[in-house]
């Protein structure tokens, strides 16, 4: 499937503070939040994007979800 575009809607969703650990890894912050995703030049409805954060703003984990 091809990706032609993403538009991350800043007014959903929510940005947390974490204080957590998997495994051995800090966890500090959770974004989520709605994105568009554009396959074959078209846009459907909002997945849900959810991206965990590290120390230093690193990015963990990133993922989409059908809502």
């Amino acid at each position: 499937m091809d990706i032609s575009d993403l538009v991350i809607d800043i007014e959903s969703g929510a940005v947390s503070k974490a204080d957590a650990r998997v495994e051995d890894v800090p966890v500090r912050t959770a974004i989520l939040r709605e994105a568009y995703i554009a396959r074959s030049r078209k846009t459907g409805a909002p997945d849900r994007f959810v991206c965990l954060l590290g120390e230093k703003r690193q990015v963990l984990s990133t993922f989409f979800t059908a809502q």
